[in-house]
Parts: structure tokens; sequence; C-alpha cells
């Protein structure tokens, strides 16, 4: 089993995944994270009475083990299924009142360290020393479940550059929409193969405010256009809408939100890497779904367990 000080980066669903199933059988990391709250791309925007998932849109529970936390979510009040319209076959669930509810639900009782950008990683003797802005974390364990180009930046120079390599991540343009009045197309959610990937009307999801609609672009056209200012990629997407969907009234809330490591699109094709006491997991491990970050995290848990 793991001992000494195991520090992760990171308060997504992989970090808070692995802490928790560290928690439960009796060690103490410590997560830290740059943001304020934990979720990663499991984010919610409100704004001017609106509420938008701009990041993650929903998630599924395949696997027994995540749809045990799902279960204990659901019945928490931190998590409920979506009517979609897409017709899957496996429901569709989304956090409460926002997408990062079921990371909070996970991170209940976790010792979670926020606003703290971790600039890089440097051996000291057996373990490990992170620098940040404000000064240093010792750690004998670092699990690292950052986005790859953030993983390879601070992990790449101890041996993880070349394991790293075939992992391939894509960036989303993300439009947010808040009409004044309802507005139905007669669908609650759409997804394309064209320059609009997927729309849907937030609104319709449990506990979400205003007639809130999320657009989100392609990966080709998000990367084609990654460096346009924020109003310019909004106006821009949003004329795209109106000319797929015919006329829209001048939305009262428009935005735009640039997620340059959105979704993984060549995964490593395994749980986790490691290299002596660091590891590396997330997502990007095992593919584009929010259980196959919680998959990689509790798996590196294992691991530390064993080891």
């Amino acid at each position: 089993m793991a001992d000494g000080n195991i520090v992760i980066i990171g308060a997504g669903v992989a970090g808070v995944a692995c802490a928790h199933a560290l928690a439960d059988a009796g060690l103490s990391p410590v997560v830290v994270d740059k943001g304020r709250s934990p979720g990663g791309r499991m984010s919610t925007r409100r704004a001017d009475g609106f509420t938008f998932d701009h990041g993650a849109q929903y998630f599924t529970a395949r696997g027994e083990a995540f749809r045990t936390v799902v279960d204990s979510a659901v019945d928490a009040g931190a998590v409920a299924a979506w009517q979609d319209g897409s017709g899957a076959d496996d429901p569709h669930y989304v956090g409460l009142p926002g997408m990062s509810g079921l990371v909070k639900h996970m991170a209940a009782g976790l010792d979670i360290r926020y606003g703290i950008e971790i600039r890089s990683v440097s051996a000291k003797g057996a373990g490990w020393v992170l620098d940040h802005d404000d000064g240093q974390i010792d750690a004998d364990v670092v699990v690292c479940t950052a986005p790859v180009p953030q993983t390879r930046s601070l992990l790449g120079p101890h041996g993880f550059a070349d394991a790293l390599g075939p992992v391939e991540m894509a960036p989303c343009w993300s439009l947010m929409l808040g009409f004044e009045e309802a507005q139905d197309p007669g669908w609650v959610s759409r997804r394309t193969d064209g320059d609009l990937a997927w729309i849907a009307r937030n609104g319709t999801k449990p506990r979400r405010a205003g007639e809130a609609w999320v657009v989100h672009a392609s990966p080709a056209w998000s990367a084609a256009n990654l460096e346009l200012e924020k109003p310019e990629a909004a106006d821009r997407l949003f004329a795209m809408l109106r000319d797929d969907l015919g006329p829209l009234p001048r939305p009262t809330y428009i935005a735009g939100h640039r997620w340059r490591y959105a979704m993984v699109t060549t995964p490593l094709g395994r749980a986790f890497l490691q290299r002596g006491n660091l590891y590396a997991g997330g997502d990007w491990a095992l593919g584009p779904r929010v259980e196959c970050a919680f998959d990689s995290g509790r798996a590196i848990a294992t691991a530390l367990l064993a080891g």
C-alpha cells in the first residue's frame, strides 16, 4: 500500500475519483486545482438569469463502479436524468444545480485546495517538489490528471514525453445564447456532422434557468478559428446557427468560450501512465467520456494501493 504524502493535480472527475478511492482506503491525499471549485470541464455558467452548461453536456454510467457513484449522487439530489430526445439506450445524466454537481458530491470530505496552479514538478530526494506562484508543495507521490498538454509540460522531463506523444486532444468553441422568450424548434438537442456539432436547449435540463441554448462548434472549425476573440467567435457561430435553423431572434445574452483541450480524439489506450512514484491519467487515457476519466482515476488509486 502507498504511504507518505500523495498530491493529486486536478480536481476534475479523474483527480477526485482517485482521491476518493484513496481516502476510502484510509489515506489522506491532497488535491490541488487552479480553479475555484471542482469539476474541470464539467462547468456551468450563470449569467443574466440564464444557466449554461458550456463544457460537458451530460454523462452516462455504463460500468458498475460509476453507476454506484451516480446512483448515490442521484439519491443525494446532486444528479438527475435528462431526457434530451436522442433516444439513446443509456440514460443521460446532468449534475445539479450545475454540471459540477457530480464532482462536488464525490469531493465531499476530501482535502482539496483551490487557486493553486502547479508550474513545475521537480525531483527532491526520493520525492518531488511542486512549484506554484505562492510557494512549494512537497510530495512523496504525484498524480497528474491535467489535460495532456499540461501533463506533458509537468511530467515530460521525467520520462512521460514519449508515451504521451500519440495522445491528441481537440479544441472546442462553445456558444451561449439566452433568449427573452421561449424558442421551440421541435427538439431538445441536436447533433450534426457540420461545423456546428451540437446544439442543446440547456433550459430543458433539470434546475436550469431561462431559455438558454449551448452550441458547440466542430473540432475542425474550432481548430481553424481557435485564436478568434470571444465576441467575434460568438457572432460567427450565431450567424452559422441562423443559417442552419432559419430566423432566430437576437438573444439577450450571447457569449463564446474557448476550450483549448476539450475532447480527446486519440486516447492513450490504457488507464494511466506510471514512472516510479509519478502517475498520470484522465479522460485522455481511455476516451472522451466522463466515465473514462472516472475509470482512469480509480485505476491509479488501485495501483497505488497495491504498490
